[in-house]
C-alpha cells in the first residue's frame, strides 16, 4: 500500500517539477506538509475556543492560501511556460541550471559556485516568506470579518496565527532543505570533477533546530493549557477533544523532530559509509547534502582528510607501480629465461620419452606391462626391452638423485646397456661392462641401481641385481609370490665394484608373471604418512593375475594415486610387468593348424581356427597379418585390407603386407593405388617373384 502512493507522490514530484520548474517544485512538499500541519495547528487552536467555524471564514482561508499558492508559483518562475516570468534573478537563475530536474554540466566554476551558494539558502529563504504567507492568509480571513461576517472573533483569529506561524515556517524550512538536499550533492561533485575543491556552505545552526523544536512543544503546552481554562474542557467530549489534539500535536512534533533529525542521520550514514569506502582502499566520492552548520564543517573536514589520504595512497601507488614495473621487467626475464629452460626441459623429455618404451608388443608366449611416470618433465628412472635373436633382456634402472642431473645419466647408461648387451648374454657381465664404463663418465656422486632379467624362447631366465628393489616372480600353479635378489654393489659408483655382480637362474611357466618396479611406488606415502609398501603391491598382483600384463600395470598406477589422496607424489614411478600368456602352447598348435588350413585353402576350417585364435591371443603380433591372408582367400577384401593396415601399423615396410593390400587392391578395381603400391615394390625389389606378378597383372 504504502510503495505505489510513494510512487505516485514521486511521479507527481517530476510532473511538478516539469510544469512549475526547479525552483517552485518545492511548493508540493509545502502543501503536503507545512500547509496541513499549520491548518490542523491552527483549527485546534481556534475550534477549542469557538462554538463553531464561520462558512465564510473558512472559505476566506482557503481563499488565502489559493493566492499564497499563486504568489509563490509566480515568485518561483512557474508560469515560465507561459511566458511569465518572475522578476526575482536568483530564481531566473536556478531554473536556467536545471533542465527536467537534471543538472546542467555545460557551465563554469562560477556558475556551480553560486547555485551551490543558492541550494544552501534555499530553505532558509523560503522560510523567510512564511509570515509573508501567514499574513496573507489571515489579511483574507480579517477582510471577511470586519467587512462581511463580525463574529467578533477577529483577535482570536489574529491570535492563531501568530500560535500557527512558527510551526509554518519551521515546515517549510525542512521540506525546503531536505528538497534541495541532493542538488547540493550533486553541484558538489560537479565542481570536484571539474579540478575544483567544494567550499564549505552551510545555513543554520543545529542549535537552532533543536530551539524550533523547543519552541513547537511550548507552543503545544500554550495550546493545550489554553483548551484546559476554555468552555471547551467544560462541556461534553470536551476532553475527548483536547486529548484528540494533545495526539495530533504528539504526532506533529514527533513529524518534526523526524524531519529534523533524518538530515542529521543522513550525514552520519555518508560519513559512515565514506569511511568505510576509504578504509577498503576506495574514493569515498563523499559530497554532503547538508546544510547545518556542524555537520557541513564535519564533512568538510573529512573531505579534506579524505582526499590527504586518497594522494598519499595516489603517491605510494605511484611509487609501487615504479618499483612493480622494475620488478616486472626483472620479472620478465627470469621468464624469458625460465621458458627457454623449460623448452629445453621439454626437448629432453621428448628425448628420454623416445629412449623409454611405454608400450611393447608381445614377444612369443611374452606380454609386457609398462608403467612409467616421472616425477618432473625428466626422469631419473629409466626401462628398456632389448631384443636378441633367441632371447631379450629386461632392464629397469633408478639413478640416485632427479630431475636433469639424473635424467642425463640415464640416456648415458641406456647407451651403456644396449652396446654390453649386444656383445654379450650374461646379465652380470653386462653389469661389469656398463659399472666400468659409467664409473669413468660419471663424476658426481651419482649411480643408479638396477635389475637386469635375460629370457630366452624357452622361457629360461638369468637374473642380476645392482642394489635394486628385488623382482617379485608370481608362479600361477602355486599361487605364490617369490622374491629375487643377487649380490652386486651399486653401478658408477665405483670402479672396484665390477667384481661384487652375480647372477642367478630360474625359469618362467605358462601363465607365471615377473614384476619389477622403483621405490617410487612402494615408498611413496599418503596424508596419513603411511607407506603404500611392498605388501600391498604384492595384493594388487595377487588379486590380478588373471588379467594382461598391461591392465594390472594400469591398476597399480590407478590404486597408487588413490592411495596418495592429495599427496604429491615424491618420485619417479616406473613398473615393468613380463607375463607369460597361460595357453600360449595351444595357441601355437592351433596357429600352425590355421596356417596348414590357409596353405591348402580349406577356406571354412581356417576362417573356424582364425576365430578361436583371436579369442585365444588376440595381442600375438603375427595374428592381424594371418587374418589379413584367410580374409583374402573368403573375398572379404574389406576385411583383409583392414588387417592387413593394422599388421603394418606395427610393422611399416613389410613386404608381404604390402604385396597383399596391392593384390588387394586390384581384386577391388583401385588400380591407381596398386600402381602406387606396386612402384614402392620395385623401388624395394624388382626382382621378387610376388611383385613382378603383380607387375604383370598391372601391364
Amino acid at each position: 500500500m504504502i510503495a505505489p502512493l510513494l510512487q505516485a507522490y514521486r511521479s507527481l514530484t517530476r510532473f511538478a517539477t516539469w510544469v512549475v520548474g526547479f525552483y517552485a517544485s518545492p511548493l508540493l512538499h509545502v502543501v503536503f506538509t507545512s500547509v496541513i500541519a499549520a491548518a490542523g495547528f491552527a483549527y485546534g487552536f481556534a475550534r477549542g475556543h469557538l462554538p463553531e467555524l464561520n462558512v465564510t471564514i473558512t472559505q476566506s482561508l482557503l481563499l488565502g492560501l489559493v493566492i499564497i499558492v499563486f504568489i509563490e508559483v509566480y515568485l518561483n518562475d512557474g508560469f515560465h511556460r507561459l511566458g511569465i516570468r518572475t522578476f526575482i534573478p536568483r530564481v531566473r537563475f536556478v531554473n536556467s541550471m536545471f533542465e527536467d530536474g537534471r543538472l546542467k554540466i555545460d557551465r563554469d566554476v562560477h556558475d556551480y559556485q553560486r547555485l551551490l551558494n543558492y541550494l544552501t539558502d534555499f530553505g532558509k529563504n523560503r522560510a523567510l516568506y512564511g509570515p509573508f504567507h501567514v499574513g496573507v492568509v489571515i489579511g483574507t480571513v480579517l477582510v471577511a470579518e470586519y467587512f462581511f461576517v463580525h463574529t467578533g472573533h477577529g483577535d482570536l483569529y489574529l491570535q492563531t496565527a501568530l500560535v500557527t506561524l512558527p510551526i509554518h515556517v519551521l515546515f517549510v524550512y525542512v521540506t525546503a532543505d531536505l528538497h534541495m538536499g541532493k542538488y547540493r550533492s550533486l553541484v558538489k561533485r560537479q565542481l570536484f570533477f571539474m579540478g575544483h575543491e567544494p567550499p564549505n556552505e552551510y545555513s543554520i545552526s543545529l542549535k537552532i533546530k533543536f530551539a524550533s523544536i523547543l519552541l513547537v512543544i511550548a507552543l503545544s503546552d500554550y495550546i493545550l493549557i489554553s483548551l484546559l481554562r476554555s468552555e471547551m474542557a467544560k462541556s461534553t467530549g470536551g476532553y475527548a477533544y483536547i486529548i484528540g489534539f494533545s495526539a495530533f500535536s504528539l504526532a506533529l512534533l514527533m513529524v518534526l523532530t523526524v524531519l529534523f533529525f533524518s538530515s542529521i542521520f543522513a550525514s552520519i550514514k555518508e560519513l559512515q559509509l565514506a569511511a568505510t569506502s576509504l578504509q577498503e582502499g576506495h574514493d569515498p566520492d563523499f559530497y554532503s547534502q547538508t546544510s547545518d552548520q556542524e555537520l557541513a564543517t564535519l564533512s568538510s573536514g573529512f573531505f579534506h582528510a579524505a582526499q590527504k589520504v586518497l594522494n598519499y595512497r595516489r603517491d605510494l601507488e605511484h611509487q609501487i607501480r615504479e618499483a612493480t614495473a622494475h620488478l616486472s621487467e626483472a620479472n620478465a626475464e627470469l621468464q624469458q629465461k625460465d621458458k627457454e629452460i623449460q623448452t629445453e626441459l621439454d626437448f629432453a623429455a621428448e628425448i628420454q620419452k623416445e629412449m623409454i618404451p611405454h608400450r611393447h608388443a608381445p614377444w612369443h608366449a611374452l606380454q609386457f606391462g609398462i608403467l612409467y611416470e616421472p616425477m618432473q618433465k625428466v626422469s631419473g628412472d629409466f626401462l628398456n626391452i632389448y631384443k636378441k635373436e633367441n632371447a631379450i633382456f629386461v632392464l629397469l634402472a633408478d639413478v640416485s638423485g632427479h630431475g636433469v642431473p639424473a635424467a642425463l645419466i640415464t640416456m648415458a647408461a641406456n647407451d651403456a646397456f644396449g652396446a654390453a648387451i649386444r656383445h654379450g648374454e650374461s646379465p652380470a657381465g653386462v653389469f661389469r661392462e656398463v659399472n666400468s664404463q659409467l664409473s669413468e663418465q660419471i663424476k658426481t656422486q651419482d649411480y643408479l641401481t638396477a635389475f637386469l632379467v635375460r629370457i630366452d624362447d624357452k622361457l629360461r631366465m638369468t637374473y642380476a641385481n645392482a642394489s635394486h628393489q628385488k623382482a617379485l616372480h608370481y608362479r600361477r600353479k602355486r599361487n605364490a609370490i617369490e622374491a629375487y635378489d643377487t649380490n652386486g654393489l651399486f653401478i658408477g659408483a665405483m670402479a672396484d665394484a665390477t667384481d661384487t655382480y652375480e647372477e642367478k637362474h630360474s625359469r618362467l611357466e605358462y601363465g607365471d608373471m615377473l614384476v619389477l618396479f622403483t621405490d617410487g611406488i612402494t615408498e611413496q606415502v599418503n596424508d596419513a604418512g603411511e607407506e603404500f609398501g611392498l605388501a600391498r603391491l604384492q595384493d594388487l598382483i595377487m588379486q590380478n593375475h588373471d588379467r594382461s600384463a598391461q591392465q594390472i600395470a594400469d591398476v597399480v598406477r590407478e590404486a597408487l594415486h588413490t592411495f596418495a589422496g592429495n599427496s604429491r607424489i615424491r618420485d619417479d614411478v616406473s613398473l615393468l610387468i613380463v607375463s607369460v600368456h597361460p595357453q600360449y602352447r595351444q595357441f601355437i598348435e592351433k596357429f600352425n593348424e590355421t596356417v596348414g588350413a590357409m596353405k591348402k585353402r580349406m577356406v571354412s576350417d581356417s576362417s573356424r581356427l582364425l576365430e578361436e585364435l583371436w579369442k585365444m591371443y588376440p595381442e600375438f603380433p603375427a595374428l592381424p597379418f594371418l587374418s589379413a591372408r584367410i580374409y583374402y582367400q573368403l573375398h572379404e577384401y574389406e576385411m583383409a585390407e583392414k588387417h592387413v593396415k593394422l599388421h603394418l601399423e606395427k610393422n611399416p615396410g613389410d613386404v608381404r603386407a604390402t604385396q597383399l593390400l596391392a593384390a588387394i587392391a586390384l581384386k577391388t578395381g583401385n588400380r591407381s593405388r596398386a600402381l602406387n603400391l606396386v612402384n614402392r615394390l620395385n623401388k624395394a625389389n624388382a626382382d621378387d617373384k610376388v611383385t613382378k606378378h603383380l607387375s604383370k597383372k598391372l601391364q
